[in-house]
């Protein structure tokens, strides 16, 4: 249930946003029905009180489902919602959406994802899944997750968006069975009703990062996981193959575990007297980027980070102790667009964060003040260790990486 006092102040954070995105003042405005509330935002020279030709949206009083409308007076919308609200049955969700939108008011929604899955000409949007919430998968993605050897999931990928909107349309089928007497859907009918869908990935970044937008690829679980369910062809099982790089001498044996060692090597580990000058390089251009509200300031942490293992490329992918083992790099010009997603998580605990990289093509790698590496992605943000050599071997051994909590402990 979205209360009175919930929905203004949602309304105020959406107003915020949209006031930095057009560059002037939007005043937010709420109009309380029945079943839910009328939210739209106000520019300086319009009637405060008419919702204006932009999109006005909805949030549902039971449910907290938002839906856009047209930008029409609210009295019209009201019934259009109403009139739409009581012609269907409610859908069951993968994620509870009432706590997505208070998160999303709290937090900045960068970095994230979103999953369109469109079936048999119906477009189904999922949205992946941070903070303290509960995953309600569908018995079939349920029943493979849990089926998965230990090791074989990359960290969090459970929450990722094309899980979350796959769950959402099996939940959406076999409740439409149900209505016409049908059994649930089964592992074969499930892969025949998802053989004709078309499935689009979007990264969820900061104004300008060249790594928001359309996705590449799913990450390497949700590859092999969207084959199985018959939403992509075999063939693109060869983008989750192991790789592991040879043993060869490394330039301080005793500092990490031989697998480790080897990794961090072949990725351009080989320390030498430019390194402080590579490090410094890359920081002032990281710094040289801002964001809507906040800018980067580094710190004797990241200096030390960045000297310690310039411009690394590993490489080394498959099954870990506890996660799937993924690419990384350890040069934070691919992360530059994030001030504002690290200045927000770092209100949450309290320090300053550094970008020093990115993993998997969609997880920003941070440090903080203290040194601590932590991995801001999807499915929410992880404590990665309390150092950059603690962290890299954690990374490169698939060791697990506990979540942090919306109170900001892990």
């Amino acid at each position: 249930m979205i209360s009175r006092q919930e929905a203004e102040g949602i309304a105020d954070t959406w107003a915020r946003r949209e006031t930095l995105r057009r560059g002037y003042q939007c005043t937010p405005m709420l109009d309380e029905f029945d079943i839910g509330y009328v939210i739209w935002t106000s520019p300086p020279t319009q009637d405060s009180t008419v919702a204006g030709a932009g999109p006005t949206t909805i949030i549902d009083k039971e449910t907290g489902e938002v839906s856009s409308w047209p930008g029409l007076p609210p009295d019209v919308v009201r019934e259009m919602y109403r009139t739409d609200r009581l012609g269907r049955s409610r859908r069951p969700r993968t994620v509870e959406t009432a706590v997505e939108l208070r998160r999303a008011t709290r937090r900045q929604p960068t970095p994230g994802a979103t999953a369109h899955l469109t079936v048999q000409h119906d477009l189904h949007i999922g949205h992946a899944a941070k903070g303290d919430l509960e995953l309600r998968h569908h018995p079939l993605v349920r029943d493979h997750l849990a089926g998965l050897p230990t090791g074989h999931l990359v960290r969090g990928g459970d929450r990722h968006a094309e899980l979350v909107v796959v769950s959402d349309v099996l939940h959406e089928y076999d409740r439409r069975r149900a209505a016409l007497g049908q059994p649930p859907l089964t592992q074969e009918t499930a892969r025949e009703l998802f053989g004709s869908a078309q499935l689009e990935l979007f990264r969820v970044r900061e104004p300008g990062d060249p790594a928001g937008g359309t996705a590449e690829r799913p990450c390497d679980s949700c590859v092999r996981i969207l084959v199985h369910f018959g939403l992509l062809p075999w063939s693109h099982l060869a983008f989750a193959e192991e790789w592991h790089p040879p043993a060869q001498p490394v330039p301080d044996p005793d500092r990490f575990p031989p697998e480790v060692a080897y990794a961090l090597v072949d990725g351009g580990w080989r320390p030498g007297f430019g390194d402080r000058l590579l490090a410094g390089e890359a920081i002032s251009k990281v710094c040289a980027v801002t964001g809507r509200q906040h800018r980067h300031q580094s710190f004797e942490a990241a200096e030390r980070a960045l000297t310690a293992f310039p411009g690394l490329v590993c490489g080394r992918r498959g099954p870990g102790e506890h996660v799937w083992i993924r690419r990384f790099e350890i040069n934070p010009a691919g992360a530059a667009h994030s001030a504002d997603s690290l200045a927000d998580f770092g209100t949450l605990i309290g320090v300053r964060l550094f970008p020093i990289g990115t993993e998997g093509g969609d997880s920003i790698l941070a440090v903080d003040e203290q040194g601590r590496v932590f991995a801001l992605d999807e499915a929410g943000e992880w404590f990665l260790g309390t150092a950059i050599d603690v962290a890299l071997t954690n990374l490169l051994l698939g060791r697990p990486a506990p979540r942090v909590r919306d109170d900001g402990t892990w």
